[in-house]
């Protein structure tokens, strides 16, 4: 009987260590999830507050009834993070400095202006898409807000 008792409580340790690795794996696995979302909303709001402070430097359409791209300066239609600015706090160790580049090197951006006749007048609709994967899946987060509408050269 001893030899069977061993047996019976190996087996439920080794349940209850599964159990327990699952769950572990599950949680590490929520929180990478969870930070990639915080980065890609702290990289759109980034990028939309660069839109409303400086919106002389970006190409704006004379007309966009509908979702059409705004091109950021240098004329790139699209963003990478890496352009973006990463945590200024060193890292420790180098290697820590190469995964963090590599993390937000898998986020990109574009970058969408509306004339909507919905609007207050003086305004336009402008939405950041942000797009990361994540464990072999695309997945994007957006920012929409009105901002004032910028004014053409030689306007009042």
């Amino acid at each position: 009987f001893t030899l069977l008792e061993v047996l019976v409580a190996l087996a439920v340790l080794s349940v209850a260590t599964y159990v327990i690795m699952q769950l572990f794996m599950g949680s590490v696995g929520l929180g990478q999830a969870d930070r990639s979302r915080r980065t890609a909303m702290a990289l759109a709001e980034e990028r939309m507050a660069d839109i409303s402070m400086r919106p002389g430097d970006y190409q704006w359409p004379d007309a966009a009834d509908q979702l059409t791209e705004l091109t950021p300066p240098g004329g790139e239609s699209e963003g990478v993070a890496s352009e973006a600015t990463p945590p200024t706090t060193k890292p420790t160790y180098p290697q820590a400095g190469d995964r963090e580049a590599g993390f937000y090197s898998r986020f990109s951006w574009k970058t969408f202006v509306r004339y909507a006749d919905d609007a207050p007048p003086g305004t336009c609709e402008v939405t950041v898409v942000v797009n990361w994967e994540q464990d072999g899946r695309p997945q994007s987060v957006s920012l929409t807000s009105l901002l004032p509408r910028p004014k053409k050269e030689g306007q009042a």
